[in-house]
């Protein structure tokens, strides 16, 4: 359920945060209107448009690690963005996901599989089998996509999603 006033809901170690760890990994879903009622994501499956990832030093201002140099004693964080297909997705704008690294020691993304672990059980995600040849080339590729659905049996390939609570 995502707060009056605001276009975002947090999630940190399988459940759904108010505020964050700076020093855990997290995940936020981000809708494209700021509602003055609570906003509820109804069940579907939301195709990744395209995929981002930076080196932040702020998570608010998402200033890049390259600006202003940093120290070892600095926290920073390795941030992805999975940006939803505006066609199959006209309520979510994107999940993000941060993954807090220190003294200078740096590391990967998150993997779909950490991802998930932070989400927990009300949102999965999973490659798509397959993406239509009409909107890429014609190799055939696979991309995270977000399923938000009742319950139900789950493909390997395939996530489902209950909603969001």
């Amino acid at each position: 359920m995502i707060p009056p006033h605001r276009a975002h809901v947090k999630f940190q170690r399988g459940r759904e945060v108010q505020g964050v760890s700076r020093y855990d990994p997290w995940c936020e879903i981000e809708t494209n209107e700021v509602s003055k009622q609570p906003q509820r994501i109804g069940p579907g499956r939301f195709r990744v448009g395209r995929i981002g990832q930076a080196f932040i030093r702020d998570y608010n201002t998402r200033m890049p690690v390259g600006i202003g140099g940093f120290s070892c004693d600095d926290l920073l964080f390795q941030e992805t963005t999975l940006w939803m297909n505006r066609g199959t997705s006209p309520q979510v704008r994107y999940l993000r996901c941060f993954a807090p690294y220190a003294h200078c020691r740096f590391g990967p993304p998150l993997s779909l599989q950490q991802m998930q672990w932070v989400l927990g059980s009300g949102l999965l995600l999973a490659p798509e089998r397959e993406i239509s040849t009409e909107n890429l080339s014609a190799n055939k590729c696979k991309r995270p996509q977000i399923d938000l659905n009742e319950q139900r049996t789950v493909d390997d390939d395939e996530p489902t999603v209950a909603d969001l609570r």
